[in-house]
């Protein structure tokens, strides 16, 4: 039985190693480019002296969200979700879930923590201590 030689990704030069990361991150298993259907998808926008994330979040309110800020790790977590199961992958159709988002931002207040949820958009601020 001939098995194919798989160098470990830390001996790979430089373009093996992007191509290595890149058909582990992009590509399924038949070499087509994977579409990405998760839910909660933020964008992170850091200025001078805050932290900015929004995010799409359909169908939800801010009684759905819950933040934290433990060891330098902001968390996000969106529960009780009532919506379509593609949206989330899930079979079932009555089927409440969690999604969560950890972020590492060291250095930021989290007192001034200010959320706004309208018109199923999210956005978070956050200053960034001094």
């Amino acid at each position: 039985m001939n098995l194919p030689i798989i160098k470990s990704p830390i001996s790979l030069n430089s373009k093996e190693f992007f191509e290595y990361i890149w058909d582990k991150t992009f590509l399924d298993n038949n070499n087509i480019i994977k579409t990405n259907n998760s839910f909660f998808k933020p964008c992170i926008l850091e200025l001078d002296n805050e932290i900015i994330i929004y995010a799409d979040i359909p169908e939800l309110s801010e009684e759905n969200i819950t933040i934290g800020y433990e060891h330098f790790f902001l968390i996000i977590s969106i529960k009780n979700l009532n919506i379509t199961n593609t949206a989330l992958n899930i079979a079932s159709s009555n089927a409440s879930s969690e999604v969560r988002r950890i972020f590492y931002i060291p250095n930021i207040d989290i007192d001034t923590l200010s959320l706004n949820v309208e018109d199923g958009e999210l956005a978070l601020s956050i200053k960034k201590c001094i």
